[in-house]
């Protein structure tokens, strides 16, 4: 019995020197980085944000992944979100500059008040559509988009007027600038 083992290990060995396989590490190109600055445009409002999102190429023209950000819907920087989204980024040609489209969902929590009225706030349901045009030549990928935006908010509280508790959604036009690397 125990010859049997010993010669069972040894082939066992042998066949296993050469059954081994070489496990390719996983190629780092498929995930993209992205930080954008963006300009908010509403009917007297003016905000601004800044955002990293972080991307997985899914095939040579979608992209997917998570952002997350600091953005403000007044001029005062009285209102403002940290969005956290599930991101799709997608080119509509393969070739070295192309136009290309963002969709954010997701949701933006509330960091403050609105100090005209409420006495607490809480954020919403987040949605952004964004197109733009980029180079893909380099690694590093700057771009330009011109997009859409609505953030939901609830603030609680009464203002001047007896008005009590208001639901506000924020429309606003983005213009992003930023770079993929």
């Amino acid at each position: 019995m125990k010859n049997l083992i010993i010669i069972f290990l040894l082939i066992t060995l042998v066949f296993n020197l050469n059954g081994q396989t070489i496990v390719e590490p996983i190629s780092s190109s498929k995930r993209t980085n992205c930080i954008l600055i963006n300009g908010l445009f509403g009917n007297t409002k003016i905000g601004i944000g800044v955002r990293y999102k972080s991307l997985y190429q899914i095939n040579d023209i979608i992209q997917v992944g998570w952002g997350v950000g600091i953005e403000s819907y007044s001029s005062n920087f009285e209102r403002n979100f940290v969005p956290i989204s599930f991101d799709f980024v997608g080119d509509v040609f393969k070739n070295g500059r192309s136009p290309f489209y963002m969709v954010s969902v997701g949701y933006g929590i509330s960091l403050g008040e609105d100090s005209d009225f409420a006495e607490d706030s809480k954020g919403g349901l987040m949605v952004d559509i964004s197109l733009g045009y980029r180079s893909k030549k380099h690694s590093s990928q700057p771009f330009i988009a011109i997009g859409y935006r609505l953030q939901n908010a609830f603030y609680k509280g009464t203002d001047e007027y007896g008005n009590t508790d208001k639901d506000v959604i924020y429309k606003r036009w983005s213009i992003s600038t930023g770079v993929l690397f």
